[in-house]
């Protein structure tokens, strides 16, 4: 699971939304939890600005981080 936070990680650093909403599909389908509603809509919509993304990014990483860590799976 670290590898593809890993993975959502990289993929922010470089802008590349498809491959950080990729990780993010694994890590939560490996949880057994669904997508968040925010990353849910954003995946289906086309037309978000880079600015927009980087911040959904940066958002979902946080709070990716915090329940990791409350389900004792960050750094496993």
């Amino acid at each position: 699971m670290m590898t593809q936070y890993y993975k959502a990680q990289m993929a922010m650093n470089s802008h590349d939304w498809e491959g950080f909403l990729n990780a993010v599909i694994v890590i939560y389908t490996e949880l057994n939890e669904p997508m968040p509603d925010l990353l849910d809509l954003c995946a289906s919509k086309e037309e978000i600005s880079d600015e927009e993304k980087v911040e959904i990014m940066t958002k979902e990483l946080i709070h990716l981080q915090n329940h990791l860590k409350e389900l004792g799976k960050w750094m496993k």
